[in-house]
Formats: C-alpha cells, sequence, structure tokens
C-alpha cells in the first residue's frame, strides 16, 4: 500500500468528534459538563453524541444535511454539536428569542432538515410554514409524533454509529449575524476554521488541561459555544448556566474553582456592582474575557479592584472572522477604549474608500484575513463578494490604528451620523457620556433634522436613584468635543435593546425616529 493511500484512510483529528474521541480514550471519567445539579463526564458525552447520531441516521439525516439546534443554554445543545460532527452534518444554532417569523426565514434560508428544541418554544415552531419539519424535544413533546431526547439516549450502549468520513473543509456549522444594522446572514465555517480558533484561544488565553470555564452566555453565539467547546477541546471542565443570574455566577465560581470566563460589557456591569459578590471567594478566578463591546475604563477599574490578580482580556472580531485583535492585560489601562493588537495569525488594515491603506490616526474601514474568516454567506454569493475584495474581508467596522500598531474602533459604517455634511462618530459621544458615574448604558445615534439631515441624539440609561439631567449629559460632552458632535437631544430610558450577546441593536432605535421619513 502507499504512503498516500494510508495517509487517507487516517481520521481526521482536526474535527470536534475526533478530538472528544481523544479524550475519551486517556480521560472518560474526568468531568466534561457541569449544568445545574448534573455532571457529565468525557466518555458519558461521547456516548450520548454516539446515540444522537445513531438516531439522526435513523431519521434519514445524512451527511451534508443542516440540522437546526432552537433551544436555551442545556446541556445537550453540546451532546448535539458533538453529534452533528460525528455524523457530517452541518449544525444550525438558532436564536432561542426569534419569534416565528423570524424563524421561518432562518429555517428557509438554512433549508433545515431537522429541529431539536424544547416544548416552552413549541408554539413558535407550530406558526410558522415549518411546522412539518421533524423535531426532537430536549425535555417534553407535545404528542406522541415527536421525538425525545431522553428516549434516544435510553437506547442501549451498542446502538450503531453512522460512520461519516468528515473532511476538515467540510462545513461544521452555520451561524447567523447578529442582525446588529441588517437582516441576519447565514455564516458558513469549516471544521479546520473552528479548530484552528480553539488553537488560537487556547494559545491566547493560556487553557490548561485542570481549568473549569464558566459559560453564561447563550450557546447558539460564537463566543459563547466557542469559550465553551474550546475548553472541552483542551481537555477542561465547561460549567454551563440555563442563562446569566448574578447570584449563581458568584456561586459557582466559588463551588467550581473557575479558572476562566467570557463575560459581555452588560454582565460585567452588574457583576461589579453587585455588594453580592463581597459574601463569595472569587479567587480561583484566572482569566476574564470581555467582548461584544468596548469596555469603559472606569469598568476595567472596577473589574481589576473586584477580582484581584485577574488577567483581562478584550477582544474583538465578527462572526465572520472569529477573533481579529486582543486587547492585552498588560495594555489594559495603558490604551484607551483600544480593541488590542493583531489576534494570532490574523492580520488587519484600515482603507479608505478605495482599500488604499490608511497612515495610523486616519479612519477608515477595518479589513482583515487569516485561517480562521468564514467560507462565505448561505446562498448570497452578492453578499460574499461585496464582503471579500482583493483577499481581504470587509468588516462594515470604521477603526483607526496608533503608532504602536493598536487598533481603534471608531463604530460601524451604518451607525455613522451624517449631519450638515460633517461625518460624526457615535463612540466618541457614548464615550464621553460613559465618564459619568450614574450612566448604566447609553446609545447615540442620528435623528432626523430638516435643516442638517441627520442631528445626534443620546439615549440614556442610568443606575437606579440617579438624577442625571440631559443638561448635566451635554455639559459633559462640551468639555472633550467639538460642537458639532455635542447632542441636540437627550433622552433616559429604562434599558437600551441589545441581542443575548450583549450587541446594541442601533436599528431598532432608529427605527422609531425614520419609520415614517
Amino acid at each position: 500500500m502507499s504512503n498516500s493511500k494510508c495517509l487517507d484512510n487516517r481520521p481526521s483529528f482536526l474535527t470536534l468528534h475526533e478530538n472528544l474521541r481523544h479524550h475519551v480514550s486517556v480521560r472518560a471519567d474526568k468531568t466534561a459538563i457541569i449544568y445545574e445539579e448534573m455532571s457529565i463526564t468525557f466518555g458519558k458525552l461521547y456516548e450520548m453524541a454516539g446515540k444522537i447520531s445513531a438516531e439522526l441516521h435513523e431519521s434519514g439525516i445524512r451527511q451534508g444535511d443542516n440540522v437546526g439546534i432552537y433551544l436555551r443554554n442545556h446541556w445537550s445543545y453540546v451532546a448535539i454539536y458533538y453529534a452533528l460532527s460525528m455524523s457530517g452534518i452541518v449544525a444550525v444554532p438558532i436564536n432561542y428569542m426569534l419569534r416565528s417569523a423570524q424563524l421561518s426565514a432562518l429555517l428557509e434560508l438554512t433549508n433545515c432538515k431537522y429541529l431539536f428544541t424544547e416544548l416552552s418554544q413549541y408554539d413558535q415552531i407550530a406558526a410558522t410554514d415549518y411546522e412539518f419539519l421533524p423535531l426532537c424535544f430536549i425535555d417534553e413533546r407535545p404528542d406522541k409524533k415527536h421525538a425525545i431526547l431522553a428516549e434516544w439516549l435510553m437506547e442501549a450502549a451498542s446502538c450503531p454509529k453512522p460512520v461519516a468520513n468528515v473532511g476538515i473543509n467540510d462545513p461544521m456549522m452555520v451561524l447567523f449575524s447578529s442582525g446588529t444594522t441588517d437582516i441576519p446572514k447565514g455564516i458558513i465555517l469549516s471544521h479546520l476554521n473552528r479548530i484552528l480558533y480553539f488553537f488560537s484561544l487556547g494559545m491566547q488565553y493560556g487553557i490548561r488541561y485542570d481549568d473549569v470555564n464558566l459559560c453564561t452566555t447563550p450557546l447558539y453565539h460564537n463566543a459563547a459555544v466557542f469559550f465553551a467547546l474550546n475548553n472541552l477541546y483542551f481537555g477542561s471542565t465547561s460549567v454551563i448556566h440555563r442563562k446569566f443570574e448574578i447570584i449563581r455566577t458568584f456561586e459557582d465560581i466559588e463551588c467550581h474553582r473557575v479558572t476562566n470566563a467570557f463575560f459581555v460589557p452588560t454582565q460585567l456591569h452588574q457583576l461589579i456592582h453587585s455588594e453580592e459578590r463581597k459574601r463569595f471567594n472569587l479567587s480561583s478566578l484566572r482569566v476574564i474575557v470581555s467582548g461584544a463591546a468596548p469596555l469603559a475604563t472606569t469598568t476595567k477599574e472596577a473589574i481589576l479592584e473586584c477580582f484581584p490578580g485577574v488577567e483581562l482580556h478584550e477582544l474583538y472580531g465578527l462572526t465572520e472572522t472569529g477573533l481579529i485583535t486582543n486587547l492585552r492585560p498588560k495594555d489594559q489601562l495603558r490604551k484607551i477604549r483600544c480593541a488590542g493588537q493583531a489576534f494570532l495569525n490574523m492580520e488587519f488594515k484600515v482603507v479608505d474608500d478605495h482599500d488604499n491603506q490608511l497612515p495610523s490616526g486616519q479612519v477608515g474601514e477595518i479589513v482583515t484575513r487569516g485561517p480562521t474568516v468564514f467560507d462565505g454567506y448561505v446562498g448570497n454569493e452578492e453578499a460574499t463578494r461585496l464582503a471579500w475584495r482583493d483577499g481581504w474581508f470587509h468588516t462594515g467596522d470604521l477603526g483607526k490604528t496608533d503608532d504602536e500598531g493598536f487598533l481603534y474602533v471608531v463604530d460601524r459604517l451604518k451607525d455613522m451620523i451624517l449631519s450638515g455634511g460633517v461625518n460624526i462618530y457615535p463612540k466618541d459621544i457614548e464615550d464621553a457620556i460613559y465618564t459619568l458615574s450614574e450612566v448604566q448604558d447609553v446609545a447615540v445615534i442620528g435623528i432626523p433634522d430638516e435643516l442638517w439631515g441627520e442631528a445626534v441624539h443620546a439615549i440614556v440609561v442610568c443606575y437606579c436613584g440617579s438624577t442625571l439631567t440631559s443638561e448635566q449629559v451635554i455639559a459633559t460632552c462640551r468639555k472633550g468635543l467639538a460642537s458639532y458632535q455635542l447632542p441636540r437631544s437627550v433622552e433616559f430610558r429604562a434599558e437600551l435593546p441589545r441581542n443575548p450577546s450583549g450587541k446594541l441593536l442601533k436599528r431598532l432605535l432608529r427605527d422609531e425616529f425614520w419609520r415614517h421619513k
């Protein structure tokens, strides 16, 4: 037999399920997942994945098919991911907060052949055009015609598993863009793409075999799923929460000696302002990673005070790209409102409208390239072509660099305000407003103005008990901003619309003012 034929018969270790098989061979009894009162070992997780894979095969689902996952966080989410990898089936995790019309659109876009869900979501599914779609419920089922996961997992351990020859360049999953400025797009990500992402994360954050990761953000989202699976990839343990709860977070950090966690800024704000944290021993926490939105300097200082000795990383990236930059611990207080330097094996630059690279200090669009950039949008070759130009992915974000090569994200290109022919970047104004200690959240948008086209409007969320006024907000902005950047109007609200991953949905705010224009 030739060497090439021998190589052709090797298993593809750069896949999710083959990595799990490795851990079973060396640490089958080690805890992989902790969910509420339940602990699952690597061995049990592999067995569960095999049974789910076999049942999907029995249901007629084949390699290359797309299977939706429409769930809140649950232990089975991870087992399903491994099962789909094992069968060469493409995972399509869907935001559990989407309602029937939105759900129907995403199922149609990706042509899902099967759907994992839970009973609480049944009414939304029944209201779609996809009521006929085969369903598997993880908890209870509305009637006997639908499958239930518990029965699958009760099958004999010898239940045969379909063997799929999964290649590293085959699609592993389709994730959806956050939809902050447009409707979500389906983002195709291969096995190799994701495994390289794992390696980069592991080296960047120093993930160890005996680490314990805490996952409190939704498992359909890029960051959450890959911080959870990333730790499993290196043989450590992931503690998964159904939803984010402040006290439960503190309890589990202490109880399970959590070493690393990913939080979005809104979660960190709540944790550091909770008096309850003083009751808990949080000293095990070694690494905190933040993403989805920039952290204010005052927030960073509070994090480092609340979690002494913790390594704080702040990442910037898109679902399409993986991580582009990381602001590392040593630079957190040295570089203000900064996205950091290029992530391992990633490259970026800032360009003008003609894709010419701009010198440091000048604002332009951020473009990037590297091995974790996606393979294309589902059913949208035009959007893929527009995003990829001359080998660079165009992020739609505006940024600038400094003389040390650090990146500063100025704003979303679509969020920029054009007032009287002048470009105004909302992030500059939001940064100024965030310096007020009473401010919990803020969004600056452009609203219709007959004279200037757009006027700057600030929407502010204050902490309970605040007496902050619009005059004080404008006076604070006046200290550090040009006159054309000052808000023409300020309003106060109880909350701002954010998706579960913490990203601000400015398009919803703009729609309130522009809907009838």
